[in-house]
């Protein structure tokens, strides 16, 4: 079983608002949900040396991390920053991906261990990169660090199950899973310390919510039997993605003080990836008949917009915005973009 960095279709077992709003950063520091819609300006993060990179999530100084080809062919994980792309290095293996990156910088992630035996989960602090390790398995990827160093992610046990995983001070802890499931995942958590994910028999996924020493509680989805939660802010809204009873459309959706909103598609398959504290979502979607694969922000106020419609002309010239991961609290967002059909990590910035 293997995490769920990029699923472009659903597996058996996984391993893993059109907004109103104005740009009011000049007076509070955030995007605001208003009246208006931005422009973004596009940046095009470059690569470690390699023809292509794409970015999973930044901190609230906008430093990108995510993951790039190098020029010998292995790929890197980097730490984007004041237009330099640094490669933050390897766990002895040939991949190496960065999935989130807190306020002072820390990154975490997975990365293949020497003679890409094995996969497993890292926090980069400080310049080093250190091995979170595994249940007793091959595989383990951390998907989240909280500025107060809470660590979320899964990893597998010597029989090949994967856990939920709540790692702090050099301890992995077990985060379970549903009865009558064999599997669980963690992707994300708040500065309450409510964890989300998913849990799995391997055919129905379930949305889960964990916590450290408490038993995970099922919660409720779109009504089919795929759900997973994907985000969770610090006012408790919650992100996800799953099936509608047919099980095979599948939505975004929020849940607020208990109310679950549809947050729709852009008429293919969506996927959320990010919630901010405004609310504020970004995922990606593929457009009717699931050909074409762009991203999206979306509001439970006004539902999902499609990115490429917000560029900037001039930076978003040519360039068409595919996956969106992470939006800080001001509407940065990390994505990664096609110029010419080569794909690049991107930053989006909006712009007053």
């Amino acid at each position: 079983m293997h995490a769920l960095p990029l699923p472009a279709r659903r597996r058996r077992i996984s391993p893993a608002l059109a907004i109103p709003f104005a740009l009011t950063l000049a007076c509070t520091g955030s995007l605001a949900a208003t009246t208006a819609l931005p422009t973004f300006h596009l940046t095009d993060l470059g690569t470690l040396g390699g023809a292509t990179s794409q970015s999973y999530d930044l901190n609230k100084s906008g430093n990108v991390t995510g993951s790039s080809l190098r020029a010998d062919g292995s790929t890197g994980a980097f730490v984007a920053s004041h237009g330099a792309m640094t490669d933050i290095g390897t766990l002895g293996g040939t991949k190496t991906i960065g999935r989130d990156i807190d306020t002072a910088g820390r990154v975490v992630g997975s990365s293949n261990v020497a003679g890409d035996t094995a996969q497993h989960a890292f926090l980069w602090a400080g310049g080093t990169m250190t091995d979170l390790g595994t249940f007793g398995g091959v595989f383990s990827i951390a998907t989240s660090i909280a500025d107060d160093g809470l660590i979320v992610g899964h990893a597998t046990d010597v029989a090949g199950a994967t856990h939920a995983f709540a790692w702090r001070n050099a301890t992995m802890t077990d985060l379970g899973m549903l009865p009558g499931t064999t599997n669980s995942e963690s992707f994300d958590s708040n500065t309450s310390g409510t964890i989300v994910g998913t849990s799995t028999d391997g055919f129905a996924f379930r949305c889960t919510q964990f916590a450290s020493g408490t038993a995970p509680v099922e919660v409720a989805g779109l009504g089919g039997s795929f759900c997973v939660l994907h985000g969770i802010n610090d006012a408790g809204d919650i992100l996800g993605y799953g099936t509608l009873p047919d099980n095979v459309t599948q939505h975004a959706f929020v849940i607020h003080a208990g109310h679950l909103t549809d947050l729709g598609s852009l008429g293919g398959t969506a996927w959320a990836w990010n919630i901010n504290r405004h609310g504020l979502v970004v995922g990606y979607s593929g457009l009717a008949g699931n050909a074409v694969q762009h991203a999206f922000i979306a509001s439970t106020a006004r539902g999902m917009t499609d990115l490429n419609a917000l560029l900037d002309p001039v930076s978003g010239a040519g360039w068409t915005v595919t996956s969106a991961w992470g939006i800080t609290n001001n509407g940065r967002i990390s994505g990664t973009a096609t110029l010419g059909g080569v794909a690049h990590a991107v930053l989006l910035a909006p712009l007053p």
